[in-house]
């Protein structure tokens, strides 16, 4: 995948970045001093936070080391963001601008652990969930994997669990307007979680942590979605992109996948597309996945 940069300056504001002594290395060659930019945080060298931001991220929210020296001079993490160490695109970030026809099979950290309600999900057996979400049908699906594991008998759920799941659960009036409700979260409309529920004639003005959109759900209704978008999009999403280390990150996919195609069609219109396709899904994605991300 290639994106670009939106400047919010999140990633230099919320994180913590790790460093290695290459990084500091390349930022004493810009004459800096480690008095003014190294930390250490549980045996890890990591980047010094002013104001809770990075010290070298300037008021446009631009690096300075960037502007001064040059992209080669920048800490290895920053320069490869918003891919991980393990060349996992986190989907938080950013505007995607192409997807390559094979995208490789990202690294994982096989120690990572999620939960749902009570039980605990290993990363592996919410990789082999994710894998069994149907595509044409992709939220009543994991609604359906997510109750399969609530009412699973043991505390840590496991892929047999997953294969005796029956993707037949709708999901219900009342979880769609708890969805809509945490969307208006995210809104400083007044009671925008009415507007949200009650009617889709509304246009309603949203805020998230990486990106500012409007749902106008007249403009929304004009765009379609091809299958094979969508296929394409769980592709991705089926080798491990766009999965994000929050405890209870299974619970935020259903939130993410819930507003896909709304969001989706959203961005496809403003950019005068009759069809959105698998970049906007992408994109649409990144922006919803960005409020558990920078949580």
């Amino acid at each position: 995948m290639e994106w670009k940069c939106t400047q919010c300056g999140r990633c230099c504001k919320k994180w913590n970045m790790s460093i290695d002594l290459e990084d500091v290395k390349n930022m004493q060659k810009c004459g800096h001093d480690t008095d003014k930019f190294l930390n250490f945080r549980n045996g890890r060298m990591i980047l010094k936070h002013k104001n809770s931001q990075c010290v070298f991220l300037s008021k446009n929210n631009i690096c300075d080391i960037h502007i001064k020296h040059g992209y080669e001079f920048k800490p290895k993490v920053c320069r490869k963001f918003p891919f991980d160490e393990n060349n996992v695109n986190r989907l938080v970030c950013g505007h995607v601008t192409k997807v390559k026809s094979k995208e490789k099979i990202p690294l994982m950290q096989k120690d990572m652990i999620f939960r749902y309600k009570n039980k605990i999900i290993p990363f592996e057996t919410l990789l082999y969930a994710i894998n069994n979400i149907e595509p044409s049908d992709y939220v009543n699906s994991w609604y359906s994997i997510l109750k399969s594991m609530e009412k699973c008998r043991k505390n840590i759920i496991s892929t047999g669990s997953i294969d005796n799941c029956q993707n037949t659960k709708k999901i219900t009036k009342l979880r769609k307007i708890q969805m809509k409700m945490l969307l208006a979260g995210y809104s400083r409309l007044f009671f925008p979680e009415l507007c949200l529920i009650l009617s889709r004639k509304f246009t309603v003005p949203l805020k998230f942590e990486t990106e500012k959109m409007k749902l106008k759900y007249k403009d929304v209704d004009k765009v379609q979605i091809d299958n094979k978008e969508k296929e394409k999009f769980f592709i991705l999403l089926k080798k491990g992109h766009g999965i994000i280390h929050k405890q209870y990150y299974p619970e935020h996919l259903l939130f993410s996948l819930f507003f896909l195609d709304d969001f989706s069609k959203q961005i496809a219109y403003e950019n005068k597309k009759e069809k959105a396709d698998v970049i906007d899904m992408l994109n649409a994605f990144s922006i919803l996945n960005s409020g558990v991300q920078f949580a």
